[in-house]
């Protein structure tokens, strides 16, 4: 994997896809950010931050700045580019 930096954006989105699908966190970056009816509020908490800890992980430090305090998935991944 690489990590994103200023000037790969496209190529990084879609692995980062591939590999949100690979681990099943694909839910909250994908849709809407609404949280899915069968899941509990805590459960749909820690998935946003395990979803968010798991994009952090991929970015360069240049841009990790912009997004240090994302907690939503959704607003995380949509900040980014």
């Amino acid at each position: 994997m690489i990590n994103l930096d200023r000037v790969n954006y496209h190529a990084w989105k879609g692995k980062m896809k591939d590999l949100f699908y690979c681990k099943n966190y694909h839910t909250p970056i994908l849709g809407d950010s609404a949280k899915p009816e069968y899941m509990k509020d805590n459960e749909w908490v820690l998935l946003n931050r395990q979803v968010c800890g798991y994009i952090r992980t991929w970015v360069d430090d240049n841009v990790r700045n912009l997004i240090r305090n994302k907690i939503n998935a959704y607003v995380l991944w949509n900040k980014c580019w």
